[in-house]
């Protein structure tokens, strides 16, 4: 062959595969550094690329993120690598964003036909928050109304905007031990090997905007670790090693850089090196001393069929109207109590969905099959014992479980008080989140009949009580639809409960005006008030 047949050749392969940068996208929710740092970087292994890296920032200080997020995916652009980082509670969220962005609006996405090709080029996914990845086996102290106290602290401080309601969701989303966070962005991602963190992940203090730096470094050393080539990779690099270490993020990204193709990539080594840069006690140099981490290869790579079954399912719930197709998908859902722990959330949502379209008919077809499913009872009974669902989740599951079999369950009755009722006499320091959950538990608590009529004198004979409880127990007695037996006795213990205040006394005062029933004692009580 001649050489202008050769070069006639290679300008065809061209044409047919044409040469674009490896696209790494980052939506940077708390520290820009991280994004500034990685921008150094490529700068450096650029040099001595044919086909270059490119970063991107997707969110500009003050967006809403999931706006932000939407707007990355509709644009069509192909991410290679996704890095999105924040403080993670269940949602990522911080200082350069105007809101949150959780799993559940991700996965919402994903299910648009549309958006396919956006989450299935992704090859890396870095997940650079506290938690990204859950949580491995709960520890004593560990429960999500724990995570929630101790988050919902320093909510300010950390830039979250974000209620305790919210908090508490998220925190059984992210130590869900049925549906892990890992198996959600594995569904979501279905091509990415996925980085992240099981408990604290390196903060600004701790210089997180080396962790991917490190995480090539790591890599680098793992395809060969003469030292003259394992430099520090936030500083000047010799051309040598700027090159192993370009090899190195060929190897994750599954791109050769210097043929400009698609090659396959080393997931094992990949995560084997993401492990290791959170080990500095092993590795020695160019790591975090952080062990709180984890790393999968993909689910296409793992091929695990559960998993891959989960996420059609998952969005066949989210989409279908038809009843004959969803009773369907029931049918195969409900046979394997794996697949429900994967799919429960969605399960949870159509019923809701169903229930707020008010079409009743579908709702019945519905919750008829779910009540002959020995199974899902199974599943839910567990769970409801558990810890890594909070309270607010623990009420719903315990609803959702009641009035689908038509019975009680002392035992989760009294783990819902006790939980509800370390919340309702907690110290509240004029802290407006806290007073806000309180406030949104006591109306769940009554809404879902965990408060009885013949109960309320005893929890408010409580002296710590807090305001918020005391409000919300005289508010909901005017919006009663059937009469509480000895109303006049249980306001007047509001009105001398050593709490109670001018929001107590307000609310007692509407609360008689608004109710459908005549209540005894009610002129004394306005008098009194």
């Amino acid at each position: 062959m001649s050489n202008i047949q050769i070069l006639l050749l290679s300008y065809l392969i061209i044409l047919v595969n044409p040469v674009h940068s490896a696209k790494i996208c980052y939506f940077s929710l708390n520290n820009e550094k991280e994004f500034t740092e990685m921008g150094k970087l490529t700068k450096k292994l650029n040099k001595y690329s044919k086909e270059k890296i490119e970063i991107q920032e997707f969110l500009t200080k003050g967006d809403n993120p999931e706006e932000a997020f939407k707007e990355m995916v509709d644009s069509g652009i192909k991410c290679d690598g996704l890095v999105i980082s924040g403080h993670h509670t269940g949602s990522f969220g911080g200082k350069r964003a105007n809101g949150g962005l959780g799993i559940d609006f991700m996965e919402m996405l994903s299910c648009n036909e549309d958006n396919k090709e956006f989450f299935s080029n992704v090859k890396a996914l870095w997940l650079q928050g506290c938690r990204t990845l859950g949580v491995g086996k709960i520890e004593a102290i560990e429960s999500v109304d724990h995570h929630t106290d101790r988050v919902g602290d320093v909510l300010t401080e950390d830039h979250l905007e974000r209620s305790f309601a919210d908090l508490n969701m998220e925190f059984s989303a992210t130590l869900d031990q049925d549906n892990p966070l890992s198996s959600r962005y594995l569904r979501v991602f279905p091509r990415a090997t996925t980085f992240g963190w099981t408990k604290t992940a390196p903060g600004e203090k701790a210089k997180s905007q080396f962790s991917i730096p490190f995480h090539i470094a790591q890599m680098a050393k793992l395809n060969d670790d003469r030292k003259r080539y394992f430099q520090d990779p936030t500083k000047n690099l010799s051309k040598r090693s700027a090159i192993k270490y370009l090899k190195a993020f060929e190897k994750i990204l599954g791109r050769d850089l210097s043929r400009g193709c698609d090659v396959e990539r080393d997931e094992s080594d990949a995560v084997k090196a993401w492990i290791n840069h959170g080990n500095k006690r092993d590795v020695k140099r160019y790591a975090f001393q952080n062990s709180d981490l984890n790393a999968y290869e993909s689910l296409i790579k793992t091929n695990n069929p559960k998993v891959l079954n989960a996420k059609k399912i998952d969005c066949l719930l989210k989409e279908l109207n038809s009843i004959d197709t969803i009773i369907e998908v029931l049918d195969q859902l409900l046979e394997d109590e794996i697949l429900i722990g994967y799919s429960f959330n969605s399960l949870y949502e159509l019923i809701q969905r169903f229930s707020r379209n008010g079409n009743v008919d579908a709702l019945v077809k519905i919750q008829k099959k779910l009540e002959g499913s020995p199974v899902l009872r199974h599943f839910l009974m567990r769970k409801l014992a558990s810890k890594d669902i909070g309270i607010l989740r623990r009420i719903d599951y315990y609803a959702f479980w009641r009035d689908m079999t038509g019975k009680k369950n002392k035992n989760i009755e009294q783990i819902i008080k006790k939980s509800f009722l370390k919340f309702a006499t907690s110290e509240t320091n004029d802290d407006y989140n806290r007073i806000d959950f309180i406030e949104t538990l006591t109306q769940s608590m009554i809404k879902h009949r965990l408060i009885k009529d013949n109960e309320y004198k005893t929890l408010v004979d409580n002296p710590e009580l807090v305001v918020t409880v005391l409000g919300a127990i005289a508010e909901s007695i005017g919006k009663r639809d059937s009469p509480l037996p000895n109303t006049d006795k249980l306001f007047l213990k509001l009105l001398q409960h050593p709490r109670a205040d001018d929001y107590v006394l307000g609310n007692i005062a509407e609360a008689i005006g608004a109710s459908d029933f005549p209540l005894k004692n009610s002129t004394k009580i306005l008098r009194d008030i």
